[in-house]
């Protein structure tokens, strides 16, 4: 909706016109899109490769390994992997932004200046430690499916109610006209201009997603074990984008055909705030009294099923024996309660300190170190796959029960985490 009412002036486009529908979309798609999926899923990819296919250490600095072999179990491993430790404060932002759009939303629905904050950290506290103790095989994957499935009746739902021939051409428009100009998209700098407008925009949000991207990294990888990269790439990109895509033309899209034909929408958030943008155009909706508690709660699934795989995952980096598929290890409870409390307390003190503004301070000053691993995980990844005969101990293996040679296993093998 931002996007719609205030276009990136290097456009060209009349905010709140029909010129501006289609590029809010697409932006939309850049921002929550490929890219954000790509930087989880790539450094997912280097963490899962170097401890399933190269043995090594369930570790962040493991993947490093083809870029600075022994060093990766020294002093440079060793502040790499302190880094994902630290990495828990965009965590805790993450977190915090969640608590004030849901508080938000429900002063929208009980009126009344009563903060619920401190509630809504309690819950999730609670979720997460319930959840995430129950492992991945059991009610924490149980949780994702419900989310995922109240995901696709709202969108059916809005699509049914918005109109689906229109809706559905304008998917037609927003996606096809998208693919053609990706590449454009994800490389323009605004050089000539200088409107500003991609730096507080397009770079915030990736350097948002790199942060926490690192950490539901090790949930991806603990989670990865048996993928072909194929399997592995579409699972974690190509899905996810999809149903992106579904929910932003369909919702978003509805929500900007009626402000374009007077529904208000675009006034209440400017009186009350973008928290409320959400609960405000599900009023325009039939049954909006309900859907509006529908959504409070797909909110809180929705990220207690990202802190609680942090909080499953996460503290595998400090076990000393991980089996080889981690989503089978039986993660002590009490790091995992150690994990979630530690991410309510500091979502409690940047809420308290800073607020907002706290918050997206932390967010631009982790995105530039965050990005820059991401980086090199990326390069790693691809100078393991071009040497597998010296990174793949798997495939020495593999090379071995056929009697044909192979380069001699690095030290990876010695690093290996038993089963």
């Amino acid at each position: 909706m931002q996007n719609f009412l205030n276009p990136p002036p290097f456009l060209g486009v009349e905010g709140g016109t029909a010129e501006a529908v289609v590029p809010a979309i697409q932006y939309s798609f850049l921002h929550y899109g490929i890219p954000a999926y790509f930087i989880v899923t790539m450094a997912g990819f280097a963490i899962a490769i170097s401890a399933y296919n190269g043995r090594r250490a369930f570790r962040a600095s493991s993947a490093l390994y083809p870029l600075i072999g022994k060093a990766c179990d020294g002093p440079v491993g060793t502040i790499v992997d302190a880094f994902m430790v630290m990495s828990l404060v965009i965590v805790g932002t993450n977190m915090g932004l969640s608590v004030i759009q849901l508080n938000a939303g429900l002063g929208n629905l009980l009126g009344g200046g009563v903060n619920f904050e401190l509630v809504i950290i309690a819950v999730y506290l609670v979720m997460t430690i319930y959840f995430a103790c129950s492992g991945v095989h059991g009610a924490m994957g149980a949780l994702s499916n419900v989310n995922a499935i109240m995901y696709g009746v709202v969108i059916l739902f809005v699509l049914f109610c918005g109109g689906a021939n229109r809706l559905l051409g304008l998917y037609g428009d927003t996606v096809s006209d998208f693919i053609m100009k990706y590449i454009p998209l994800v490389g323009f700098g605004d050089s000539v201009q200088q409107t500003g407008w991609q730096e507080g925009n397009s770079m915030f949000f990736y350097s948002w997603n790199a942060m926490p991207g690192l950490l539901a990294a090790f949930f991806y990888a603990s989670v990865s074990y048996g993928r072909k990269l194929k399997e592995f790439v579409l699972v974690n990109i190509m899905v996810p984008t999809l149903f992106m895509t579904f929910w932003y033309v369909f919702v978003g899209g509805t929500a900007i055909f009626g402000v374009m034909e007077g529904s208000g929408l675009d006034q209440a958030i400017a009186a009350q705030g973008s928290g409320i943008a959400t609960f405000a155009f599900l009023e325009t909706l039939p049954l909006g009294s309900i859907t509006k508690w529908i959504f409070i709660i797909m909110a809180i699934i929705t990220f207690v099923t990202w802190s609680d795989a942090i909080c499953y995952s996460f503290p595998l980096m400090f076990l000393k024996n991980v089996s080889r598929d981690a989503a089978d290890n039986k993660t002590p409870k009490i790091l995992v309660v150690g994990t979630a409390v530690f991410m309510a307390i500091l979502t409690f003190t940047l809420l308290y300190v800073g607020g907002y503004d706290a918050m997206e301070t932390s967010i631009l000053c982790w995105g530039l170190p965050s990005s820059a691993l991401i980086i090199l995980f990326t390069i790693a990844s691809f100078k393991f796959l071009l040497n597998r005969k010296k990174y793949d101990v798997t495939y020495q293996e593999e090379l071995a029960a056929e009697g044909k040679p192979a380069e001699t296993a690095c030290e990876c093998a010695a690093a290996a985490p038993e089963e």
